[in-house]
């Protein structure tokens, strides 16, 4: 709790216009036609195979009570806005990688960026994963709770 009580310390300003733009998204939902289309686009990279929401076992899937479907389907949604959000800062990182013309110094600056954003996104995939499994594994007959191993296979 302390994280999310303790007083905002702001960092520098950004330009004006890339302030207002970003702003803009944490102030209004995507349309369902912009949210299938931005989809369509945010491919996971075939060596990023980690970015991949976690299927659940239809097995299970089909035992688990509807309020448990429902609410792990709710957490299927957000993992997979975290994985598109992990998806376009490894895809920008990517671009910087790969231009010559980008002078060191502001290439690094920006795949230190990139990866700092990075650890925080795949730090709460990683928590959501775990947090799918408990939920799962409290439904289930104990015998198959190995199944909701913490294990992660990449």
């Amino acid at each position: 709790m302390k994280d999310v009580e303790d007083n905002v310390e702001y960092g520098p300003e950004l330009l004006t216009q890339v302030a207002e733009g970003f702003s803009k998204t944490t102030a209004r939902p995507l349309t369902k036609e912009t949210a299938s289309k931005l989809k369509e686009q945010l491919k996971i990279p075939s060596n990023c195979k980690g970015f991949v929401v976690p299927k659940m076992n239809m097995e299970i899937w089909n035992n688990l009570p509807n309020n448990a479907r429902i609410a792990d389907l709710k957490i299927q949604q957000m993992q997979q806005s975290i994985s598109f959000g992990l998806i376009t800062i490894a895809t920008i990182a990517n671009e910087a990688a790969i231009r010559s013309d980008i002078p060191s110094d502001f290439k690094k600056s920006i795949l230190k960026i990139a990866i700092d954003g990075a650890n925080v996104l795949g730090d709460q995939l990683q928590s959501s994963n775990l947090r799918r499994r408990a939920e799962v594994k409290r439904l289930i007959n104990p015998e198959y709770n190995s199944i909701c191993s913490k294990q992660v296979h990449i």
